[in-house]
């Protein structure tokens, strides 16, 4: 395959994607966020592959200092642009840097496998959509292996998954359940699921998919207790 063939294929995924997730809601930003920020007791997050998402500046706009890390750079640049954001850009390392002119919204643009504590202080607060859809498991256990290096112990881990009804369904997308999650996150975590969604029916891919969405809140259990910090 040729790397123009390569690149539609991708562009494909990502528009399929993001049509994916307009057919499971319509609102800005998604419903279990809206109604469940109040899990989160700092002002301040990251939201890892985070695109040209409003949700970044519905965040800003709640008083939170939002720090973004997105692959594509179309993803940020159009980001600022549609939001009608100044934007600010600079180098660090192995990033390009774009941030608002008030500081309040950062997007690092780059791998976010070479993302460490040594462009960003440890992480209490994360919201993670969309990314495990894209993520083998092999992947999703090396991407949350990296996050644990930038999260601090009191994370509190807002996490958007689905379940496919559909057991031959190979991905992507792919489906991850509440086993999966705590085999990928390990035993010093716990793992509440908070809400869940009605099983719905959608295109994918020139797939039919049933799927169902799955909220979870994630938290470090505390060290020499025997219980971990109240959900």
């Amino acid at each position: 395959m040729s790397k123009q063939e390569i690149s539609s294929e991708i562009d494909i995924f990502y528009n399929d994607l993001n049509q994916l997730q307009n057919d499971l809601y319509q609102e800005k930003n998604h419903p279990f966020l809206t109604k469940h920020v109040n899990k989160f007791l700092t002002k301040r997050v990251l939201i890892p592959f985070c695109g040209k998402s409003p949700e970044i500046a519905w965040f800003a706009s709640k008083g939170f200092e939002v720090v973004g890390i997105e692959n594509r750079e179309e993803n940020c640049e159009n980001f600022f642009n549609l939001q009608n954001l100044e934007c600010l850009k600079s180098e660090v390392k192995n990033f390009q840097l774009f941030a608002s002119k008030d500081g309040k919204i950062k997007i690092y643009n780059g791998d976010i496998f070479n993302f460490t504590n040594e462009y960003e202080e440890t992480f209490d607060c994360i919201w993670d959509r969309m990314t495990f859809w894209t993520f083998t498991e092999e992947k999703k256990t090396r991407y949350v292996e990296h996050l644990k290096k930038i999260m601090s112990p009191n994370i509190r881990y807002l996490l958007h998954t689905f379940d496919s009804e559909l057991p031959s369904l190979k991905g992507p997308p792919f489906g991850c359940k509440l086993n999966d999650l705590q085999n990928i996150f390990g035993d010093d975590y716990a793992i509440l699921l908070i809400e869940s969604s009605k099983p719905v029916k959608v295109e994918f891919l020139k797939k039919s998919v049933i799927v169902q969405e799955n909220f979870y809140l994630v938290k470090k259990f505390m060290k020499n207790r025997c219980n971990f910090y109240a959900f």
